[in-house]
């Protein structure tokens, strides 16, 4: 089926699970959790000669049950919660010429929630985000920026809106999010 300025690709040949993908440019990369073990992620490349994937043999162990990504010099960064029990938020470098992931300093944000991350020219931010229960919805908006020249994470001010991960960009050297001014819960 077509309809205008879309096309339906064919489907995944993989469960998409506790995954996230990253665009390099010439090459994307999907990372998701094995079908036996959500922390062994299998990685897979886009061919755009068939406009399908195609699997990199291998795994590597990672210790983000639930990525989130950005990319950054090269480089796939994942962040996201250690676990279900909400032990911390890790942080993760994946490095798609060898198929690789390399632990990095964790996160020190708050620790119960999905950070936003996103990357501009020289570093990486990382913050934000939300908690919803079945009885309530909580907001936090503490921001941070992880130098990778550095290794070092450092507290900025805190963000203004509501923001949670998966709705940010990095546009004409401006950070761009789409917030909510109102919590609800």
């Amino acid at each position: 089926m077509h309809s205008g300025a879309w096309k339906q690709l064919a489907d995944l040949p993989f469960l998409y699970d506790y995954g996230c993908g990253f665009d390099f440019g010439e090459e994307a990369c999907v990372v998701t959790g094995s079908e036996t073990d959500a922390y062994n992620k299998e990685v897979y490349r886009f061919n755009p000669a068939t406009k399908g994937f195609t699997r990199v043999p291998g795994t590597f162990r990672s210790a983000i049950l639930n990525p989130i990504s950005c990319t950054f010099g090269g480089k796939g960064y994942m962040i996201g919660q250690k676990s279900t029990s909400w032990n911390g938020i890790g942080f993760e470098v994946f490095d798609p010429d060898n198929v690789t992931v390399s632990k990095l300093p964790d996160y020190p944000g708050t620790h119960i929630v999905n950070p936003c991350i996103i990357a501009d020219d020289s570093v990486i931010y990382a913050g934000c985000g939300r908690v919803a229960t079945s009885s309530s919805l909580s907001w936090y908006k503490d921001f941070w920026k992880y130098s990778p020249a550095t290794g070092k994470w450092t507290h900025l001010a805190d963000c203004p809106y509501n923001v949670s991960f998966s709705n940010q960009v990095y546009i004409d050297g401006r950070l761009i999010f789409l917030g909510n001014e109102y919590a609800m819960g």
